[in-house]
């Protein structure tokens, strides 16, 4: 650790001769979750393990060959710099060594080390996931790789300057910049066929890119806090699809021995799609849904409005048969979900009453 803010405290000197060390008095927050440090990796090759303390906008890297005597000083293990950070990437701020301008990293997930034997091995890789609140220029997140300056068991520093490089290896970001957003969680992974699977993890949501930034195949998590989401419908408001990471795995994979990999079925619910039919030959007192347009689904959301004519003045809808719940039966403008059962509403009305007729299945 480091402070310049106390003299009389211990670790007191000055943070830009030391970007070996952590300045203590560098926070966004206030609370008890100083760093929120997110990700870490292991790089047996190296011995040297890397750490991702979010709210620095940082990753760090530390010698692991260390004992643990050697790890409370400046010397030591394969780097000879025993506790020290070796490395230090994406917000120079942090050690007084830039300004707003130098910043690349902005709250970061899952960083980690390009595994060996894999397009960009030994480069490091984010899911950069930006904001305005971590000093991005906007609400947008992005996938970055860079290739440290690495000597050795030590990577490269010029005095008085931040640790290299500046800029990025590959990078990926939606052409619509706020299509590609997640403020917290996500995660990343290079793929053996040199493309990159990304999870946009606020959203549940699973892609995979190639180096060009080309879209491959797409997938959106199901599973909310509420629930299965049926196939083809949207998330309900305030429901949480998010997905903390995501792994693809080959079928070769040690894990997978002697497991019985048979599909047996599939993770959202099937939305087979039914008619809705009106039954009354006196259409007046409904206005939507329109006879030529009855199609829906179990697990679907359907509107419904009726029609008050001079004649006809809404009371409330009712199920005279199957099962649906308003969202408010008092109002001539309603919703409600299909269920998996034939379903027939009624529209009542103080001087008369119509049928819908909703025919589902499961």
């Amino acid at each position: 650790m480091v402070q310049d803010f106390d003299i009389s405290k211990d670790n007191f000197d000055v943070v830009a001769d030391h970007p070996e060390l952590v300045d203590i008095n560098f926070t966004r927050n206030n609370n008890a979750d100083w760093l929120h440090s997110n990700a870490i990796d292991f790089n047996p090759d190296l011995d040297q393990i890397l750490v991702s303390p979010r709210f620095n906008s940082e990753i760090w890297i530390i010698d692991h060959s260390t004992s643990t005597a050697q790890a409370a000083t400046h010397s030591g293990g394969n780097s000879g710099k025993g506790g020290d950070l070796l490395y230090r990437w994406g917000n120079p701020i942090a050690y007084r060594a830039g300004d707003e301008s130098d910043q690349l990293l902005f709250g970061s997930h899952d960083a980690q080390w390009i595994k060996p034997g894999l397009p960009g091995a030994g480069n490091i890789i984010v899911f950069n996931n930006g904001g305005f609140d971590y000093g991005r220029d906007g609400n947008y997140s992005s996938i970055n790789e860079w290739t440290p300056p690495l000597n050795g068991f030590n990577y490269d520093l010029n005095k008085n300057q931040a640790y290299g490089p500046i800029g990025f290896t590959w990078s990926y970001k939606s052409a619509i910049q706020d299509d590609f957003y997640s403020s917290f969680i996500s995660g990343v992974q290079r793929l053996a066929n040199g493309n990159t699977l990304i999870d946009e993890g606020e959203d549940g949501k699973l892609f995979e890119v190639t180096t060009d930034g080309d879209l491959v195949w797409k997938y959106q998590n199901p599973i909310t806090n509420n629930g299965i989401v049926t196939q083809g419908s949207p998330a309900p408001v305030a429901s949480l699809p998010a997905l903390f990471r995501a792994y693809r795995h080959a079928k070769d994979y040690s894990a997978f021995d002697l497991q019985d990999l048979s599909p047996i079925g599939t993770v959202e619910l099937y939305n087979a799609y039914s008619n809705l039919n009106l039954l009354s030959s006196d259409q007046g007192g409904i206005n939507y849904p329109a006879i030529d347009n009855l199609n829906y689904g179990q697990g679907q959301l359907v509107t419904l409005i009726a029609n008050e004519l001079p004649l006809l003045q809404f009371s409330h809808w009712s199920v005279e048969s199957g099962s649906a719940s308003f969202n408010n039966e008092f109002d001539p403008f309603t919703t409600f979900v299909m269920g998996a059962e034939n379903t027939v509403i009624r529209a009542n009305f103080i001087e008369g009453d119509d049928f819908i007729f909703l025919n589902g299945f499961e």
